[in-house]
This record gives C-alpha cells, sequence and structure tokens, in this order.
C-alpha cells in the first residue's frame, strides 16, 4: 500500500486527538462491600470493594458511586472527583439514587479523621450522600478535615465523631461549600463541636446541627478571621450556640435555640431563645451582619 505525502502525519494527528479526548472523558467507578479491589469499577458487577481503592484510580472529572454497607475506611479525597453514595447498587443513573434508604456508612473506627480534603482541592472535589461516623482525632476534623481546601460536603449525616477542634467539620485556610448535611452528636474538647473555621469562608447552607457539645460554640464556632456565611440552618440542644472571635461572619435565616445564642470573645449577646433572622448586637471582636 502506496501512502501520498502527508497522510500519515494527518492520521498520527488524528489518532492522537482521538486517544486523548477518550481519556479526557470522564468515567464512574463503582464500589460496593462484595467488589473487589482487582476491578475496575466500571459495572457494579465489576465494583471495587474500597473507596480508597476508587480514589487511587480515579482521574479529575470522574465520579465515584458507592452502595449501601459499612466501609471502615479513612478516606483521603482527591482534587476533583465526586464521591456520592446512597446506592442500591442496580442504578444507572446518578439521580436514581436515594441516601435516606441506602446508607452508604463511612466509619472512622476511632482512628482519625474519617475524611480528609486535601491541599488545594477545589470545589469540583465532593463528599456527598454518606453517613460519616467513628472519627476521633488528637487535633481538628474528627468527622471531615479541609486544610487549605474548598470542597463540596452535601447531603451527608456526620454523627458521633470527636477532636480538640471540629468534632464533625473542620475549616483550617478554606472555603467549602457545607450544604443539607445533618450533623448530630458529635463533640470538640475546645471549639467547634458541629463546624469549626479559623481562617476560613465556608458557606453554610441549610444544614441541621443538633446535640453537639464544646467548650465554645457547641454548634459552630468561627475563629482567626473567618469569614463564614451561615445561612438557614437549624442550630439546636446543642451544649452552645456559635462562638465567634476575631471573624467577621454574615448570620441570616438561622434557627438557634435551646440553646442556641451567640456569643462574642465569651460575652453573650442575645437572648437564649433566638427565631429566624435575629437582630444581633455584636460585642467584641465579631461583626455581624443580618
Amino acid at each position: 500500500m502506496v501512502f501520498r505525502r502527508g497522510f500519515l502525519p494527518a492520521l498520527l494527528v488524528a489518532l492522537c486527538v482521538t486517544l486523548i479526548s477518550s481519556s479526557s472523558q470522564s468515567a464512574v467507578i463503582r464500589v460496593k462491600p462484595y467488589g473487589d479491589d482487582s476491578n475496575d469499577g466500571s459495572s457494579w458487577e465489576l465494583a471495587k470493594k474500597t473507596i480508597t481503592a476508587a480514589i487511587a484510580g480515579a482521574f479529575s472529572g470522574d465520579e465515584i458511586w458507592v452502595a449501601a454497607g459499612v466501609y471502615y475506611e479513612r478516606i483521603t479525597l482527591k482534587d476533583g472527583v465526586a464521591i456520592y453514595g446512597g446506592f442500591a447498587g442496580n442504578e444507572t443513573e446518578r439521580g436514581q439514587r436515594n441516601w435516606t434508604t441506602n446508607e452508604s456508612i463511612l466509619d472512622g473506627n476511632q482512628q482519625g479523621s474519617v475524611v480528609v480534603s486535601p491541599l488545594g482541592a477545589g470545589q469540583t472535589t465532593r463528599i456527598d450522600g454518606f453517613v460519616v461516623r467513628g472519627g476521633n482525632s488528637p487535633n481538628v476534623g474528627g468527622g471531615i478535615h479541609c486544610s487549605a481546601s474548598s470542597p463540596v460536603i452535601a447531603n451527608n449525616t456526620i454523627i458521633d465523631n470527636s477532636a480538640e477542634r471540629g468534632g464533625a467539620i473542620s475549616c483550617l485556610g478554606s472555603s467549602p461549600t457545607i450544604s443539607n448535611n445533618t450533623i448530630s452528636g458529635n463533640s470538640a474538647k475546645y471549639y467547634g463541636g458541629g463546624i469549626f473555621c479559623a481562617g476560613s469562608s465556608p458557606a453554610i447552607f441549610n444544614n441541621t446541627i443538633t446535640g453537639c457539645s464544646a467548650a465554645a460554640g457547641g454548634g459552630i464556632c468561627c475563629q482567626s478571621s473567618s469569614s463564614p456565611r451561615v445561612v438557614n440552618n437549624i442550630i439546636a440542644y446543642n451544649s452552645s450556640g456559635i462562638f465567634v472571635s476575631g471573624s467577621n461572619p454574615v448570620f441570616r435565616n438561622n434557627c438557634a435555640y435551646n440553646p442556641g445564642g451567640y456569643s462574642y470573645s465569651g460575652v453573650s449577646a442575645d437572648p437564649t431563645d433566638i427565631q429566624l433572622d435575629p437582630v444581633l448586637t455584636a460585642v467584641g471582636y465579631g461583626q455581624v451582619h443580618i
């Protein structure tokens, strides 16, 4: 066979473009309790067994679908990879999952933070639809810890975790989106039984934070020039409500009660029973915008 001049280079270019396009397409990697980590996760029949193995094989833009079951793992997220729980193990589309019925449980077995968002992870990084429990950190973030990163933390139930700061979630120099989570029964030795922020600007929307405890800020603690937006949350029946020190948060339309007040640098600024959109008088370092 004879090729005319210029045909082979053009053919090679076309092949390279095809290969690059194919490799850049996002993939779905599936995980189920009775899977096998030697599988590639391309179908439920070929699901992996551990979330850790799925993360190791994932690339930016990929999704990991996790079937119901208990996974005794502590995981580190990967930038650009979204991890979704709540699958029965037969779905063909993500919208078919039900994280309330099909509980995908991440249990840290009291060995440290259950989920860690690494340095530089952006908003395409996601943990969504899990029960996160059994975390016990000697420092920060018993359930989920964010360090200089901005993941999305959504639709999770974060329960029974503990740390010195940030029993459920800690944010250090981070700007995660924390939305539609149930945060309950977590504890911190010092600050932020539910959520702890230091030098951070998280968006905290539509969460329910109950039954959490800490020396300060049983529900939420904001310190060290943090600027969180705290909107449309229920913050109730914690050891205390929200504690602010040296920060500039925005609070709007939260329902905080029993006890759920706000305090600034340890000085109580409000009655203990605060309903929707309270008018607050900031005392100390905190400046509140309503």
